[in-house]
């Protein structure tokens, strides 16, 4: 049976020749980075620049998904254990994002492209989240 991941240990050098045992659950493992929070798409349509920004917000938010799915199983747990920016991310999409049942809004080709984007990293996120093994093997 394998040992769950709060458990692990391994061992780090601080300074030289001083190895150090650290838990492989630490904050000393995330990534410096910070995920942007989701906002839904502009209302109004004849705004070119807001519209523009949200897009290039979705592309942040997929680029640094994309980024976090392809961690291993120890780094990407450390990631969404520690990092507020990844759970303010997943929380403001869960409130935010359009539902079926919703206004539908008039987004470009591009705007649905990325905003479906989003959404399929984001449930992919969640899932990797829930899924409590990764391989037979961890």
């Amino acid at each position: 049976m394998s040992t769950p991941l709060d458990k692990r240990e391994t061992e780090f050098e601080i300074e030289k020749g001083k190895p150090e045992i650290i838990p492989l659950l630490h904050p000393r493992w995330q990534e410096d980075v910070n995920f942007v929070s989701y906002q839904p798409p502009p209302v109004n349509k004849d705004d070119h620049g807001s519209y523009e920004e949200w897009l290039d917000r979705l592309k942040f938010i997929i680029e640094d998904l994309h980024w976090l799915l392809q961690l291993s199983h120890d780094k990407f747990w450390c990631q969404v254990v520690f990092d507020e920016s990844l759970l303010g991310l997943i929380d403001t999409y869960l409130r935010y994002a359009p539902r079926s049942y919703d206004v539908i809004y008039e987004l470009t080709e591009e705007g649905r492209e990325r905003h479906n984007e989003v959404h399929r990293l984001i449930f992919m996120t969640c899932l990797r989240m829930a899924t409590y093994k990764e391989s037979k093997v961890i």
